[in-house]
């Protein structure tokens, strides 16, 4: 009998500061097959700082690879469904997908800063090699989010001069 297993991946990117208008990668999925070829379906995704954080969201996207498989509006449950998904797990074998969250705009006239737009997968489904779909029900995290209208950047400055003198010396700039 064969089963298909959800973990959050390696490459899920550490928590951070995020900006609106972007679209950052906020989480790695990796299925692991065993016993059997899958193509999963459907996958429900979760904005894990609730409302706020979802009016942040223009659509949760899913990638395989550099290929965007699906683009999905959040709904009014703050989930968001990619059904007709035709993706393979090949037997006995991992597949990575890629989730991003295309940002709109945070701060004035748009969604609040400072929410949490990481997302959790709170359901999948998928069918067997014999055409049997399966609907697996609970939650796979990543890290969390933060979206900000934008955030600091520090750039390193040349100095005025290496050469070590007598007297007051800048050592650094930025």
């Amino acid at each position: 009998v064969g089963s298909l297993s959800v973990s959050a991946d390696a490459s899920t990117p550490v928590t951070s500061a995020v900006v609106g208008n972007s679209m950052p990668k906020v989480g790695s999925y990796k299925f692991t097959s065993l016993n059997d070829a899958f193509t999963i379906n459907e996958l429900t995704f979760e904005v894990q700082g609730g409302t706020n954080a979802a009016a942040a969201i223009k659509d949760i996207v899913i990638k395989d690879g550099a290929t965007t498989i699906s683009a999905t509006p959040i709904n009014p449950s703050n989930r968001a469904t990619s059904t007709g998904l035709m993706l393979p797990v090949p037997l006995s074998a991992n597949k990575i997908i890629d989730v991003y969250v295309d940002l709109g705009t945070i701060g004035t006239g748009g969604a609040l800063t400072g929410q949490n737009v990481g997302v959790s997968l709170v359901s999948y489904e998928y069918m067997n090699s014999n055409g049997v779909k399966t609907k697996i029900f609970g939650s796979t995290s990543t890290n969390p989010f933060y979206a900000f209208k934008t955030k600091p950047t520090i750039t390193n400055v040349s100095l005025p001069t290496s050469i070590l003198n007598a007297g007051t010396q800048t050592e650094a700039q930025f």
